[in-house]
């Protein structure tokens, strides 16, 4: 510019730099591997889906420098061969002794205070709750038919389970562990997800090429 005591532009301002993209440590894919079928991470308070191989994991864990992944924590890896699931510790990869949950388990979810994870089993129509971080299963919790897959509401009061054969989602109380009644929903349903808000659920349905909302 011009005028007493001007002496140009500044410096540009340094942009802000991206976060890193998160990918899964080294260390814990030999033992991810170990347990085969292991579909998707599901890293909590970072919102990052990593597609790996084969069955369901989610994770309960801090932030790494920069938020870019965690670094401390526990993933937990549903085996729906032998009807458990693993605990692996995320800062050394090192797999804990298997959970016994019901049988043929497919999906996980963990509640948002990370105290609970809860898991679906398809051939006993049940869901799981394990206390975290003991690692204890509790009581079955009895839902519809072939439960797939399970979200749980952001504050954590409410879990909705699809269930496959029945083609509806049933949700459960989580403070009391009571199954309400089933919600109707298309043919075949097989995913489901929350808004933020905690107000509406989405869930695709297999059988109709379909999205339901509820």
């Amino acid at each position: 510019g011009s005028g007493p005591g001007a002496t140009g532009p500044g410096p540009a301002p340094t942009p802000a730099s991206a976060p890193a993209p998160f990918s899964p440590p080294r260390r814990i894919l030999p033992a991810l591997r170990r347990f085969g079928l292991v579909k998707s991470i599901i890293i909590i308070g970072i919102s990052v889906i990593v597609v790996v191989t084969g069955s369901v994991i989610a994770v309960n864990g801090s932030r790494g420098p920069g938020g870019s992944m965690p670094v401390s924590g526990t993933a937990y890896v549903v085996s729906n061969g032998n009807g458990t699931v693993t605990p692996i510790r995320l800062a050394t990869g090192t797999p804990g002794a298997p959970i016994p949950v019901g049988k043929d388990p497919v999906g996980i979810a963990i509640a948002p205070d990370g105290k609970t994870a809860y898991v679906t089993n398809s051939a006993d129509n049940t869901v799981t709750p394990i206390s975290l971080p003991a690692d204890t299963p509790g009581a079955p919790i009895p839902v519809g038919k072939f439960p797939y897959q399970i979200a749980i509401t952001p504050d954590g009061k409410t879990a909705y389970v699809i269930n496959g054969n029945d083609h509806t989602v049933t949700p459960i109380s989580l403070p009391a562990g009571t199954p309400g009644a089933p919600l109707h929903a298309g043919i075949s349903p097989s995913a489901i997800a929350i808004t933020p808000d905690g107000k509406t659920a989405y869930v695709t349905n297999y059988g109709v090429n379909s999205i339901d909302g509820t």
